[in-house]
């Protein structure tokens, strides 16, 4: 009897090692089916084998489950993982679950400055991820020979989806490189400064209603949330000709909700892209956030293309409606379908934080919002320069300045620009370490923004003259300006293609708010207005934020 059950637990511990080194390998994670067959077939093969009772399959499932999972944990600790060498905490070695649960929170941000601190510029925050704070480091995985995006970023993928400009370039594609080289070259001319300047037609009315609106507010307004509206709106000008209206009807469809729900659920996912079809063909996945999202976004589409192409906005050169030759493929209505998706988050979310927290610093600072209005008032008011002049504004020293200052301290995408070693790829030496295959990098902007090697001093403090060269009033510390460790809208060939729109609308707003109204924090403790803000801040790749209570007064320019 002795004999019967050590080979049955003998051939327990082969069937678990042996999934696991299939897991490993081969990696089936978008696969379902497979699962359920490695997860269930050694433990029945075992008891027919063995002419063990049915009965005992339950019992066998189990210890083959649980030494399957002793078998992975064991090998993710051991110095035969082939990321031994990168320090980190033994929870997040172990498993991507603790990664994700710190994204759900939205807290991601928080926990990567910490083990930063504690670990140095390279830390490995899951079984074969790594969050790696290193600017040369960036640039060379994220340049022009660099690496594609890692599989995490395809996690709402299947093979048979074509993916978005920022999902077709993950390494879940073959040939990433060439398919997002083609898809760039559609979103680059909705984005070429002629059409930014064209954008003007539907830009500059919205910025207007979007202050005549903040202006007829009684009392305090949360004005992150108009920023918002503001922003939702422009975007369904620039994708869809219109069709969204929120600074009138203050989101009444509850379309920001859609994006808000959507940004925990596809953030965390990303460390666990096994996940994603499993519980997509699950009862009740309908309602799910991420295909709530997937539906409205089909949904817009589906009103542009009825509209047909009477106007030359972002969604005329995405979906190929700008090629005469028939002879040159378009786009399929699947990859539109996919690209829409990646406008509607890039368009809308990321302005609109940038936005919010360049006011919350200048409310922080009255020091620096005195100087700014007094470089705006000399520019509106006694130059008489046109308020809408995008070109002047883009040489207001200060108010550069500040949305600099702004976008290194709480940069939109916090913590995760990511690059993936592909399967076959052989590693890689960057900046004196080694990665092997199949190695996802978060490369966290927050954190390289704050690394005294590139900016200093006090690299956690918002201090816009850092910008200029102004180094009065510093300590001894050195004076450090290296650009080389700034980028909030990525760097290489897959950066933020709608970068230059971004700022001109962030100088649009910022320059004419602070010209026609006095901004005032409605709490009146600033230590507390600033714990509220920083407590509402989420990370989930996008920055999601809480309230921004202030209360405005108009003012004329010669009252200062």
């Amino acid at each position: 009897m002795e004999k019967y059950v050590s080979r049955e637990s003998t051939l327990v511990v082969l069937g678990a090692v042996a999934t696991h080194f299939i897991f490993n390998r081969f990696e089936p994670v978008y696969r379902p089916s497979v699962w359920v067959f490695l997860f269930f077939a050694p433990p029945v093969a075992l008891a027919w084998g063995l002419h063990l009772p049915w009965t005992s399959v339950p019992l066998l499932v189990l210890k083959h489950l649980a030494t399957l999972v002793f078998s992975v944990v064991a090998y993710r600790l051991s110095p035969f993982h082939p990321l031994a060498h990168i320090p980190g905490p033994l929870s997040l070695k172990v498993s991507n679950l603790v990664i994700a649960y710190h994204s759900v929170r939205g807290k991601r941000h928080d926990l990567m400055e910490k083990l930063h601190r504690r670990y140095g510029k390279i830390v490995r925050i899951g079984s074969d991820n790594v969050s790696w704070a290193d600017a040369e480091a960036a640039k060379v995985c994220m340049g022009n020979k660099g690496l594609p995006r890692s599989v995490g970023y395809a996690t709402a993928e299947t093979s048979e989806t074509p993916g978005s400009i920022m999902t077709a370039y993950a390494a879940f594609y073959p040939e990433p490189t060439k398919v997002h080289a083609e898809r760039r070259a559609r979103w680059a001319h909705a984005f070429t400064s002629k059409a930014i300047r064209e954008c003007d037609t539907f830009l500059l009315p919205r910025v207007e209603r979007l202050l005549k609106k903040v202006g007829e507010q009684q009392g305090s307004l949360d004005l992150g949330k108009w920023f918002g509206y503001f922003t939702f709106d422009f975007m369904g000008d620039l994708f869809f000709d219109g069709g969204f209206d929120m600074l009138n009807d203050q989101d009444e469809d509850g379309l920001w909700k859609i994006i808000e729900d959507f940004a925990p659920a596809i953030a965390s996912l990303y460390y666990l892209p096994w996940l994603t079809p499993i519980l997509l063909s699950m009862p009740g996945a309908d309602d799910a956030p991420i295909q709530k999202f997937f539906r409205f976004a089909i949904k817009c589409v589906d009103g542009r293309l009825k509209k047909g192409n009477t106007v030359k906005d972002a969604f005329y050169y995405i979906a190929g409606e700008h090629v005469e030759d028939e002879n040159k493929p378009k786009p399929s209505r699947a990859v539109i379908d996919s690209d829409v998706q990646t406008g509607i988050i890039g368009g809308s979310d990321t302005t609109a934080s940038a936005m919010a927290n360049t006011v919350f610093c200048l409310l922080m600072n009255p020091d620096k919002l005195k100087k700014l209005r007094q470089e705006i008032d000399a520019t509106f008011y006694r130059e008489g320069v046109d308020q809408n002049d995008s070109a002047r504004l883009a040489e207001l020293p200060y108010l550069n300045a500040c949305i600099n200052e702004t976008l290194r301290i709480f940069p939109p995408v916090q913590t995760r620009i990511s690059r993936g070693v592909p399967r076959g790829y052989g590693g890689i030496h960057v900046a004196g370490v080694y990665l092997p295959d199949n190695t996802s990098m978060d490369f966290p902007p927050r954190v390289i923004h704050r690394d005294p090697d590139y900016f200093s001093p006090n690299p956690d403090s918002w201090w816009p003259e850092r910008w200029l060269a102004d180094t009065s009033g510093t300590t001894e510390q050195p004076f450090i300006m290296n650009v080389d460790g700034f980028m909030p809208f990525s760097v290489g060939p897959a950066n933020c293609v709608g970068r230059n729109l971004a700022m001109r609308e962030m100088r649009l707003v910022i320059s004419q708010l602070v010209y026609r109204y006095d901004v005032r924090a409605a709490e009146k403790d600033p230590q507390e207005f600033q714990r509220k803000w920083l407590a509402g801040l989420q990370d989930h790749q996008i920055l999601l934020k809480g309230p921004l209570d202030v209360l405005l007064t108009p003012r004329s320019p010669n009252t200062n």
